[in-house]
């Protein structure tokens, strides 16, 4: 998946995120990715007024690689409902056994949500998922007993029998918990990330710290833009790793602060003409395999406390007819 996100064009069909959302929350061993793809699932394929979906990000012929687009798409409304269903969840087709493996991303933590009427073999379930334990309730069927097979990576992996009216209650498996995808990251899968210019058709500036170089920030505009990240408290940070993709900016600039004001940052870092250290290969091109995708370290002279950061990057250096600006796979503070 780590390939076929980097490789896939970013104006895909309203299926593709879906499904990398649903094997997400499956295989990621740590961040919050799914989150990211279950945001570029829907919001960039919805349309007014009554919120259905297109198959294309963009409509228009000529900016979308030459389709004229589904209308309504209603596999793009399948695949985001199965991310609930199938995703989080954890749900899979089993012949024996009604089997979950149930996660959930930070964003959608501690409250969770509730699939009702989930059915198997004649009995209906309903499944509460919570930041930290998740809840099945058999609420009704036809025999005195139906199976229920929790997934391998929960610590109450197995088989379990239950009665109607019966629960069971199993802990819900938290990516983001099980450290970082930079060593030290104090930014990865924080409580609140935002930028201050409009962002490329579902390039999100969450993308840029949910632990994945998979997913990335890319603003509408090579002009100078900014991801802010609140890192929750006062942390000491030491220096930063980012990974631009394969479209590094020209120039960034780092500010610090531990107020969230107008005049509560303080600039820490800037570079004024980013490298290229991962340039293109055609000896390589066709080869089948995960691109680190370019990078640029910063260590401070002297740590900083501060909550939160700003990252401030301008121009692009990969021409291509969108106008866009660079991309941001992950901003790491360390």
């Amino acid at each position: 998946m780590a390939f076929y996100a980097g490789a896939n064009s970013p104006n895909g069909p309203g299926m593709t995120y879906s499904i990398y959302s649903i094997t997400a929350a499956q295989l990621s061993s740590q961040g919050c990715e799914s989150f990211s793809y279950m945001l570029q699932s829907s919001e960039p394929y919805v349309r007014a007024p009554f919120s259905q979906f297109s198959e294309q990000m963009v409509d228009v012929y000529a900016n979308n690689g030459g389709t004229n687009p589904a209308y309504t798409f209603l596999t793009g409304h399948g695949g985001y409902l199965q991310i609930w269903t199938h995703g989080y969840t954890g749900y899979r087709p089993r012949y024996d056994c009604f089997y979950l493996d149930p996660s959930l991303p930070p964003q959608l933590a501690p409250d969770g949500f509730t699939v009702k009427g989930m059915k198997w073999q004649g009995s209906v379930f309903d499944i509460t998922i919570k930041g930290s334990q998740t809840t099945i309730v058999r609420r009704s069927g036809k025999t005195r007993q139906a199976c229920v097979q929790i997934g391998t990576r929960n610590s109450k992996s197995g088989k379990f029998q239950l009665s109607v009216g019966q629960t069971l209650r199993v802990g819900t498996y938290r990516s983001d918990l099980n450290g970082t995808l930079v060593p030290g990251n104090k930014a990865q899968c924080p409580p609140k990330a935002t930028t201050n210019t409009p962002i490329f058709p579902g390039q999100y500036g969450l993308a840029a710290v949910d632990g994945s170089n998979a997913t990335y920030w890319r603003p509408s505009t090579k002009s100078a833009s900014t991801l802010q990240v609140d890192l929750g408290k006062v942390q000491t940070i030491r220096g930063f790793h980012l990974n631009f993709n394969n479209n590094p900016p020209q120039n960034y600039t780092i500010l610090a602060g531990t107020s969230d004001g107008p005049t509560g940052f303080k600039k820490v870092a800037q570079v004024d003409k980013v490298e290229i250290s991962a340039p293109y290969d055609p000896e390589t091109a066709h080869i089948v395999m995960i691109r680190m995708g370019n990078t640029s370290d910063v260590t401070l002279s002297q740590p900083v406390k501060a909550r939160f950061l700003q990252l401030v990057v301008e121009g692009a250096q990969k021409v291509d007819n969108s106008g866009a600006g660079a991309t941001v796979a992950e901003f790491a503070a360390v």
